[in-house]
């Protein structure tokens, strides 16, 4: 057979017996075949630590006030679990979860002056589990109704 692009003479039953040997040398035996393992879990870098707010801060507020929270980046963390209580136990915290350092907050100004609580821990797929929390911070809120001041 001749070839109309190149006008050489090529032998048609080698060219498909060529081709038919790469398919083959490429094609696995269904019955060898075995789905990549995933990969091994590490465990947790060390966690965040917390950048604001800082220890102590009062915030003068009439109802609320956004208040920024800020923490170190922790390398390959896929999100970030936030809790913030009136209680330093975090007994009644519900956590917060994939937020991304800076990240604001509506805290809520009741009674006349509200105590705080805040920390941060990291999550990971690549993780057996997420890292410690940070040291918590507390930070109150002091109502102005009272006050001509207002930060």
């Amino acid at each position: 057979m001749t070839c109309s692009v190149c006008k050489k003479t090529t032998n048609l039953g080698a060219v498909i017996i060529s081709v038919l040997v790469i398919l083959a040398i490429g094609c696995m035996d269904p019955d060898e075949y075995k789905p990549e393992e995933p990969p091994e879990k590490t465990d947790p870098p060390e966690g965040p630590s917390v950048l604001l707010p800082l220890q102590d801060t009062l915030f003068r507020c009439e109802y609320y006030r956004t208040v920024l929270f800020d923490w170190t980046g922790v390398d390959s963390a896929q999100g970030y679990e936030f809790q913030i209580d009136r209680d330093s136990t975090f007994t009644t915290a519900f956590p917060y979860q994939g937020f991304f350092p800076p990240y604001s907050f509506e805290a809520f100004c009741f009674p006349p002056v509200t105590t705080y609580y805040f920390r941060v821990r990291a999550y990971s797929d690549l993780w057996t589990w997420y890292t410690d929390w940070s040291d918590t911070r507390r930070f109150h809120l002091i109502s102005v109704q009272d006050d001509t001041i207002f930060n």
